[in-house]
């Protein structure tokens, strides 16, 4: 088995390998994320209106996702398929430079709520937040897209 080097991105090795292998391009940074179940507003009321209706598109979107920021700060929200041996499944939404912004909510345990905005509107998502690579994978999502 061959060993090829890979220029280096932030996030987790794997995660980086499926998104380059996706894009077709090296990344800047890479992290998983995966779809909100629960959405709860900082009131713990329920979400009505817009709120819910931006709330059921996310529901349809895949469990696993990777969130990927290429070398030109486009911003690739990619589907993935499986289980163990999770593939790209393909992409869902993509922002070019300057039109979404990501912020990393607070929080504490695993996860941490992560909301993309975009000129197609607001979603949440939630982002493991365990392992240093995958912070700083974010970390530097949520400053390129600032």
């Amino acid at each position: 088995m061959a060993i090829t080097q890979i220029s280096e991105g932030v996030g987790g090795r794997r995660v980086l390998r499926l998104a380059r292998e996706w894009t077709g391009m090296d990344l800047r940074a890479a992290a998983l994320i995966r779809r909100a179940d629960v959405i709860v507003d900082c009131a713990g009321s329920l979400l009505a209106g817009k709120g819910l209706r931006d709330a059921r598109l996310d529901f349809s979107l895949p469990r696993d996702m990777l969130l990927a920021l290429d070398p030109y700060d486009t911003l690739h929200l990619v589907g993935m398929g499986g289980f163990w041996l999770a593939r790209p499944q393909g992409t869902l939404r993509r922002w070019p430079a300057s039109t979404a912004t990501v912020l990393v909510g607070p929080g504490r345990g695993w996860f941490r709520p992560l909301t993309i905005t975009g000129n197609g509107g607001t979603m949440t998502v939630a982002a493991p937040y365990m392992e240093r690579r995958q912070k700083a994978a974010l970390a530097l999502i949520e400053r390129a897209t600032a």
